[in-house]
């Protein structure tokens, strides 16, 4: 009896069928489901099926924008101002944020161990992205596929 909401149970012969599609079958089972597709012609009909369908699904490709779409979206204006306005105000508002944070922290009445600690953390982040940034642009002359269009 299934569960309230689930499908039923799976027979015999259609875990054996899922199992050989899969190619998860042991010998022993995968010899015992040839038998049953000889023995059953609706058996073998529906595991043609499954093994058409399974062989479909692994030729599809996922689509994905091709390097000449993604150039036509980049050489119209809009996209390209949208682009930048988004950095500027990300970037503007990042560093106004940043100094107000810094304001507050020399003026604030905390610990000098939490004042420390929040400036170690920032100077460690400031640091580890200014060393990534350098070395994606040291790097960038070594990459063979810089310059290749698709």
């Amino acid at each position: 009896m299934p569960a309230a909401g689930g499908d039923p149970p799976l027979s015999e012969s259609e875990r054996l069928l899922t199992g050989w599609v899969d190619g998860a079958l042991s010998a022993d089972e995968r010899a015992a489901f040839e038998r049953l597709v000889a023995a059953d012609p609706e058996l073998a009909a529906a595991a043609a099926q499954h093994k058409q369908l399974l062989d479909l699904s692994h030729s599809l490709h996922q689509l994905e924008p091709s390097d000449l779409e993604t150039r036509r979206f980049w050489t119209r204006f809009y996209n390209r101002t949208e682009w930048r306005l988004g950095w500027c105000l990300l970037l503007g508002g990042s560093v106004l944020l940043f100094g107000f944070a810094l304001e507050q922290l020399l003026v604030a009445e905390l610990p000098l161990l939490v004042k420390i600690g929040v400036c170690a953390v920032l100077l460690g982040g400031g640091i580890l992205t200014w060393n990534n940034v350098r070395l994606k642009l040291r790097s960038s002359r070594f990459d063979r596929y810089r310059g290749v269009l698709y």
